[in-house]
């Protein structure tokens, strides 16, 4: 981002100095001004100079990202007429190059040249409107300028987006890849997988038929956690199954003091979703609401409409052994990748007391 914010420094410094010198690159050599000092001095420069400088910041701070930006593109259409006809009314190019509005003697362009020294003058008939200042009716100068400005503008505006979104792909990208490898530290600890194969060895010998279910819930998460994170996104399926497949396992090391209520609604069909973006909060609640002691109760809900996805969790909050490790892919890596692949789209609310802890996360599709 300090690379952009460079390079965009740059960039305006150099238009700036670019505009400022067109007038005497394309004005000078054609006009009456005697000199530069002349030219910088004149109203016409500063006029010219200060009307595309209006255009160009009212574009940069007021059209792009109100209507641009916002896809209002029939108020767009309006707001560029209007510009263009600012151009064509004021002729600011016209003015520059003719002097038009001062008092400067013009070259009339019905004059003969002068004559020779070896001719006498003739007598010329008098013009209709000989002694009046060329001046055309359509200014196509200011006009081609303009749209132009208004072209190189929305290009460069353009660049910029693509250039911020390709960032915070790439910064997602690192993110997922650290939520990834945290997470497979977190669940497939020799801690987890003793307690999980644990019961699962208790199942077999007591020939309970959950103990099938269970290899195979195991290898679920496991397969989901090694092989479908690796996407940038997945179906929210996806993971409601993954987070499934984890209460499942955790109601079978936890027994009857555990209460757990896990709801979907909606329609989860069509919806995708950053892998591993709920089970944060779904760990999470394992890691700080369960107790050896107490009964936990947590609940989970999960609503999935056409334009947004709801995650609501609440568990209560123990207090947490002072030898703990941490573990976990953690909240605030979390919030750095919705930060990167919902930015302006997402609401995540945070509520924690001596009592509760509870998470509500909306997602705009």
């Amino acid at each position: 981002m300090t690379a952009l914010k460079t390079s965009g420094v740059i960039n305006y410094i150099f238009g700036i100095i670019t505009f400022f010198s067109i007038p005497l690159i394309f004005v000078y050599s054609q006009s009456n001004y005697s000199g530069a000092a002349e030219l910088f001095l004149s109203y016409q420069y500063w006029l010219f100079i200060l009307y595309y400088l209006c255009i160009y910041f009212l574009l940069v701070k007021v059209i792009l990202p109100k209507l641009y930006k916002k896809s209002r593109y029939f108020f767009l259409a309006i707001v560029m007429t209007a510009l263009l006809a600012s151009a064509v009314y004021i002729k600011p190019f016209d003015k520059l190059i003719h002097r038009s509005g001062d008092n400067r003697p013009v070259r009339n362009f019905n004059d003969k040249p002068p004559f020779s020294i070896h001719e006498s003058p003739r007598p010329q008939p008098p013009t209709p409107g000989g002694n009046q200042k060329f001046s055309p009716l359509f200014d196509i100068v200011s006009v081609f300028l303009l749209v132009m400005l208004i072209l190189i503008v929305i290009s460069t505006e353009s660049v910029k987006r693509w250039r911020i979104t390709e960032q915070r792909v790439i910064q997602a990208e690192a993110e997922k890849a650290h939520a990834e490898l945290s997470f497979l530290k977190a669940q497939i600890s020799p801690h987890f997988l003793f307690n999980t194969l644990n019961n699962i060895y208790s199942l077999a010998v007591t020939k309970d038929d959950k103990a099938a279910d269970a290899i195979m819930k195991l290898s679920n998460i496991m397969r989901y956690i090694t092989d479908d994170a690796h996407e940038l996104m997945v179906p929210l399926q996806s993971e409601i199954d993954c987070i499934n497949n984890y209460i499942s396992l955790q109601k079978l090391r936890l027994g009857n003091d555990f209460a757990i209520h896990f709801s979907v609604k909606g329609n989860t069909a069509n919806q995708t979703i950053p892998p591993l973006i709920l089970m944060t909060f779904v760990e999470n609640a394992f890691k700080h609401g369960v107790s050896n002691h107490e009964k936990t109760n947590i609940i989970i809900k999960i609503l999935a409409e056409d334009k947004y996805i709801n995650f609501y969790e609440q568990n209560i909050v123990f207090a947490k052994p002072a030898n703990m490790e941490r573990t976990g892919i953690g909240i605030e890596n979390t919030k750095k990748r919705l930060q990167a692949l919902y930015p302006d789209k997402h609401m995540l609310k945070i509520d924690k007391n001596e009592k509760l802890y509870i998470v509500e996360l909306v997602l705009y599709t």
